[in-house]
Formats: C-alpha cells, structure tokens, sequence
C-alpha cells in the first residue's frame, strides 16, 4: 500500500449569495496504485456533498468538483515536505507580521494546554 496526497474541490452554494464559494481541501488516501486512489478520493468526494439548511435558515449545498491533482507521496519522515507554494504580498512586513500573530497563538494555546495537565 502506498499513501497519495489528493486535492478535491467542493463548490459552496448558498441560497441568496452572489459570490462563489470553493472549499480545496488536501486528503491523504491510502491505497495499492493511482488508479485505485482516485476511486477512492472520488468516492469520497460524492459521499461528503450534502445540502442543508444553515442557521440563518439558508439553503447551503456542498457540492463535489473534482479531484484537481493526486500524486504519490515519497517515504514518510520527520520534516517530510508535503506541500508549498509561492506567495505574492505587497507588503513584507505586513505579511510576516501576521505569520508572527499566527505563530505566536499557537504558542500560547500549547502552553495553555501543558498548564491545565
């Protein structure tokens, strides 16, 4: 068996939006050849679409895509790179201050959680 990482889209349709909504999401598939993976993400994709009503009483349907990419992925360990992209930013600064923020938070919620053990 062989692990696959997958990206599936989903499309978000709420009743009264004009904008269009799209959930990417990046799943791990475990799975003997590509082939098969593929099923299997798509399957997974079919049996995840569903249409409810939401708490503001809106229709919302998430609806499967498709599989955009599959790939399989190399031998598992520490530090593994699993995904990366380049990202454009106006401001430097801005931006790396606002991963600080983000880091910075999940420090804290550790360090909240070790001290309530």
């Amino acid at each position: 068996m062989k692990w696959f990482i997958a990206k599936m889209i989903f499309r978000i349709i709420v009743s009264d939006e004009t904008k269009s909504q799209f959930d990417i999401q990046l799943r791990l598939i475990l799975a003997p050849s590509l082939e098969k993976a593929l099923v299997q993400i798509k399957e997974i994709g079919y049996s995840e679409e569903e249409i409810f009503s939401s708490a503001n009483n809106k229709t919302v349907e998430w609806k499967f895509i498709d599989v955009e990419s599959i790939s399989e992925l190399p031998e598992l360990n520490n530090g593994t790179l699993m995904h990366s992209f380049t990202q454009e930013e106006e401001s430097a600064a801005d931006f790396i201050n606002s991963v600080k923020t983000k880091s910075q938070s999940l420090t804290e919620k550790q360090v909240n959680t070790f001290a309530s053990i």
